[in-house]
C-alpha cells in the first residue's frame, strides 16, 4: 500500500484557469470596443462633413439615416464589448448597466469607450498579452 500523506495539490490551478477565462473576456470585449470606437469616429466624420457637402436633399437624408443606423450599431457593439469587459473585470451588474446607457450617447460614449479601452490595455499587458492597435493577441 502506498503512502499519499505527503501528496500536495496545486490549489491555485482553478483560480488561474478562471483568471485566464476572465482575461479572455477582457480581450474579446476590448476588440469589440475598438470596433465601436472606429464606427463612432466614422459617424462623427459623417456628421461634420455632410452639412458642407452640398448634396441633394434625398442623398443627404439617406446618408444621415445611414449615420443614425451606424451610430446605433456602434452602440450595440459597444454594449456587447462593455458586458464582456465588465465580466472580465468582475464589475457589478449595476455598473455595467450604467455604462450600457452611456454607450448610446454620441460623444460621451466615445470618451467612455476610449477610457475603458485604456484600462483594458493596461490590464491585458500586465496579464502578459501583446496588445496592438486592433486589440490583444493571446499570449504564447
Amino acid at each position: 500500500m502506498q503512502d499519499f500523506s505527503n501528496l500536495t495539490f496545486n490549489q491555485d490551478h482553478g483560480r488561474s484557469m478562471r483568471r485566464q477565462a476572465l482575461d479572455h473576456d477582457v480581450a474579446t470585449g476590448q476588440k469589440m470596443i475598438i470596433y465601436a470606437v472606429l464606427i463612432n469616429l466614422l459617424v462623427l466624420g459623417m456628421t461634420v462633413a455632410l452639412p458642407s457637402a452640398n448634396l441633394m436633399p434625398d442623398i443627404g437624408g439617406l446618408l444621415l439615416l445611414g449615420g443614425w443606423v451606424l451610430s446605433f450599431a456602434a452602440g450595440v457593439v459597444a454594449l456587447l464589448g462593455l458586458m464582456r469587459i465588465g465580466k472580465g473585470f468582475e464589475w457589478p451588474v449595476i455598473g455595467r448597466l450604467a455604462l450600457a446607457v452611456l454607450a448610446f450617447l454620441p460623444c460621451i460614449s466615445l470618451l467612455m469607450l476610449l477610457s475603458i479601452n485604456a484600462r483594458a490595455t493596461a490590464h491585458l499587458k500586465a496579464a502578459g498579452y501583446q496588445v496592438g492597435l486592433m486589440g490583444a493577441r493571446p499570449k504564447h
